[in-house]
């Protein structure tokens, strides 16, 4: 019996934990508010932050949080 990755996702390399990692959460808070946050307000208010980790962060969360022209927001308020 074969397993697909969808059954068992294994990677060969594992990923060290980064920028995007540890501020993955609170980019998420932020943007529970329900409101679109333009990467610039993003890291205005994470400085720490730059406009190609929350990219990173948006892939990241797998459909959690979308992007375009307006900024990004939680895809469960779109």
């Amino acid at each position: 019996m074969a397993t697909t990755s969808t059954e068992q996702d294994v990677s060969l390399f594992v990923r060290k934990s980064d920028k995007a990692d540890t501020y993955y959460q609170a980019v998420l808070n932020l943007l529970s508010d329900g409101k679109w946050h333009s990467a610039q307000s993003i890291v205005q208010e994470i400085p720490e932050l730059d406009k190609r980790t929350i990219r990173t962060i948006r892939d990241r969360a797998k459909g959690a949080i979308i992007g375009g022209q307006a900024g990004y927001r939680l895809t469960r308020f779109a």
